[in-house]
């Protein structure tokens, strides 16, 4: 049976998210033997700013970073996550989230 965690971020940006641009954040934790699912989007508030323009990101990458053991021995310490979003729409975005899933069996 398989252990399912769930962590929900939000995020604001005083001067905005352009369009084009990526974050990329860093989380620490033991992601070694794990499926690792993220999402990313905008929130409702950010609606109120730019009623027609598009407002939409992605998630352009999910890396798990591992640190070697002593001298290459054994399976490597769990370093951190790395998920990288970016912005697809059109307009900046103010309010964004971003969800993981953290599955273990």
């Amino acid at each position: 049976m398989a252990t399912v965690r769930h962590y929900f971020y939000t995020y604001h940006e005083g001067a905005g998210f352009l369009p084009g641009r990526e974050r990329t954040f860093e989380f620490a934790g033991s992601w070694r033997d794990r499926a690792v699912a993220a999402t990313a989007g905008p929130l409702a508030a950010a609606i109120l700013f730019y009623p027609a323009d598009i407002r939409m990101l992605a998630v352009t990458q999910v890396a798990v970073a591992v640190e070697p053991k002593h001298q290459g021995y054994g399976r490597g310490d769990p370093a951190s996550l790395e998920v990288t979003i970016k912005n697809v729409g059109t307009t900046p975005i103010f309010f964004y989230f971003l969800s993981l899933a953290d599955i273990a069996q």
